[in-house]
């Protein structure tokens, strides 16, 4: 669930219209755009929006916390596990992982084919429900782990993005990787 719809939902609940809702915080075009998901509003604004309708802060992100919680516990033990090169507690965690379909799953599979310098077949229903999360997207943002884990689904052609982005410029190129015949 985003913000967005957390709002349009809590909003609904509570019988208001987006004019109120917004409270005079942000304008009721803003707010609706924040509902559709195509703008992100503050937290300042955020709090500030639910102070003036009287919503409780814990009831609103209650939502958020029952539904993608124990996911980020479990990212966090998988990252922990792979920074920590702690292949023993990444098989622990793949066998608890529920379902053999779960991108989740595959993502532990793929760090610990990773550590063990082995590929793995993934299929091609889960690859194409990777790769949009893991580069495809703006760079400068990007998950560390996921670029680590993911560079083995694509296909070379497919990395351009990525290799433009990693590629040293010239000017460092002859600046550091050229050796000085002074030296």
């Amino acid at each position: 669930m985003t913000i967005g719809q957390q709002l349009k939902k809590t909003r609904l609940l509570f019988g208001l219209t987006q004019e109120e809702m917004s409270a005079g915080i942000v304008s009721k075009s803003f707010y609706s755009r924040v509902e559709r998901d195509k703008n992100a509003i503050t937290i300042n604004k955020l709090i500030a929006m639910l102070n003036a309708n009287n919503i409780s802060l814990n009831d609103f992100f209650r939502t958020f916390d029952n539904e993608g919680l124990p996911e980020l516990k479990v990212q966090r033990k998988i990252y922990t596990a792979y920074n920590e090169r702690n292949i023993i507690e990444l098989h622990q965690i793949e066998k608890s992982l529920s379902s053999k379909n779960d991108v989740l799953f595959y993502k532990t599979k793929l760090i610990i084919a990773t550590l063990e310098y082995r590929s793995i077949e993934i299929p091609d229903s889960i690859c194409k429900q990777l790769k949009p999360n893991l580069i495809d997207h703006d760079l400068n943002d990007q998950d560390f782990w996921d670029l680590a884990i993911g560079v083995s689904l694509y296909k070379f052609n497919e990395l351009t993005l990525l290799m433009n982005y990693i590629r040293v410029p010239a000017k460092l190129d002859s600046q550091f990787l050229v050796d000085d015949p002074a030296d």
